[in-house]
């Protein structure tokens, strides 16, 4: 049996009426009973919320202590900080839902935490399918077909962790890694337990060619945002550079298209799953593979394109405000 650890379990939701009592019942039948589980309620406009409560309602003798939280906050990561604010425990374990997970997560958590005691943070691994065929394109170009290292869902992190790092920015996308990368900075001490495995239930990253443009879409424009996270201005300059040597060499243009088909097709992929295991499936899916990630590129720069202008402008409007308001009387 590991060490006894005082823990809080924080699982935000929005719009998750068909899984929410899924994961409820997940979250009740852990071998490792936390304090206290917060479900932080992320601005839900279906019958999420009132599920949660009837949930809760229909046995008030509960060996774990479930608390409903509404504080009207608009992403994942706004709700997760609610529910850091709330948890007095040392440690704070997170989950999503839609997410599958075994009974045992939070004890092999625990266990690994006993055995390694100089950890400060330890995470599980995701596994991603894919429910077709664009799915698994889709999370193969994006995650990869095997892990993602800086999993949220499934970690326990020592609460003071956030006192030294700082919560995690409001944003829609991105707020994981900006996160996982301020931990670098103050050499946080993290390690990943492959013991512990989360799956998505139902898709993955989007199930269809349009979904995938509008969640490329959203989660580049989101992460212009993110304070001091610099990446999204590296990929928007990489691709207006490509853009520009098309433009300007059209006797290369063929070049470009043939290199483009590989490095999408088949590079990319590749080096996402740290292997050849998608094209051991089946290699014709270097077509839907090019395909999904030219979308993604194309949502994605389009995305970054707004991000940026909607950043550019407001800091514009916020300099000439400060420029009127001097120049009153």
């Amino acid at each position: 049996m590991p060490q006894l650890l005082d823990i809080s379990v924080v699982i935000s939701y929005f719009n998750e009426e068909e899984s929410i009592l899924d994961t409820l019942q997940m979250m009740d039948d852990q071998t490792y009973r936390p304090l206290r589980v917060f479900m932080v309620n992320s601005s839900s406009m279906d019958d999420s919320s009132n599920r949660v409560n009837s949930w809760i309602a229909q046995d008030p003798q509960r060996k774990l202590v479930y608390k409903n939280v509404i504080k009207h906050s608009h992403y994942p990561s706004a709700s997760m900080n609610v529910g850091i604010g709330l948890c007095e425990t040392p440690w704070i374990a997170f989950m999503d839902c839609g997410l599958e997970f075994a009974n045992d997560w939070l004890e092999e958590q625990v266990l690994f935490l006993t055995e390694h005691p100089d950890v400060e943070w330890v995470r599980g691994v995701g596994r991603f399918k894919g429910v077709d065929v664009v799915d698994y394109c889709a999370t193969t170009q994006t995650y990869g077909d095997s892990r993602r290292p800086h999993n949220i869902p499934s970690s326990l992190i020592l609460r003071s962790v956030f006192d030294r790092v700082g919560l995690f920015a409001s944003t829609r996308a991105a707020f994981d890694l900006d996160w996982a990368g301020r931990t670098e900075k103050h050499k946080i001490k993290k390690a990943v337990n492959n013991k512990v495995e989360v799956n998505y239930i139902g898709a993955n990253f989007a199930k269809t060619w349009r979904a995938v443009a509008r969640k490329g879409y959203l989660y580049a424009r989101a992460s212009v945002a993110v304070p001091g996270y610099r990446r999204p201005f590296r990929i928007f300059a990489a691709c207006a550079m490509a853009i520009l040597l098309t433009a300007l060499l059209p006797s290369m243009r063929i070049l470009f298209a043939g290199a483009y088909f590989v490095l999408r097709g088949i590079i990319i992929p590749t080096r996402k799953c740290r292997g050849l295991v998608w094209a051991k499936k089946n290699p014709l899916l270097v077509v839907p593979m090019f395909m999904v990630g030219a979308i993604l590129d194309v949502s994605r720069f389009l995305g970054l394109f707004a991000g940026i202008c909607r950043l550019t402008y407001g800091g514009l409007h916020r300099i000439a405000g400060k420029i009127i308001s001097r120049k009153r009387p």
